[in-house]
């Protein structure tokens, strides 16, 4: 792991630990692409930090339809792919954060 993604992650986890002690969070990313390995950075690496931190619980996806779906069931939504949004997911991501949901958006540049 590079220092950029080292940072990265003990800053959120040390933002979300006051919220940690009650409940990991539900963490929704949605990867994908063709110029980094997403599934390793992302749905691997990530989820064993994040999740063994006892932060979060993390569902890592490429897929958009699956995206839109569980928008609803996710404290917050990390975009860090290179995937055509659709506009039910546009719509999905909207509703989520006029709902009040939390986006953090990532460049896989962080894993590089």
């Amino acid at each position: 792991m590079n220092k950029k993604s080292l940072v990265f992650i003990i800053t959120f986890a040390i933002s979300m630990s006051s919220y940690a002690a009650d409940k990991p969070i539900n963490v929704l990313m949605l990867g994908g692409g063709k110029s980094h390995d997403f599934k390793l950075c992302y749905d691997v690496l990530d989820r064993k930090t994040l999740e063994d931190a006892g932060i979060a619980k993390v569902t890592y996806t490429q897929d958009i339809a699956v995206c839109a779906k569980e928008l609803p069931h996710t404290d917050v939504f990390v975009p860090c792919g290179n995937v055509k949004y659709d506009a039910a997911l546009k719509q999905a991501i909207v509703d989520f954060l006029d709902g009040g949901g939390g986006m953090l958006v990532l460049h896989a540049g962080v894993w590089t």
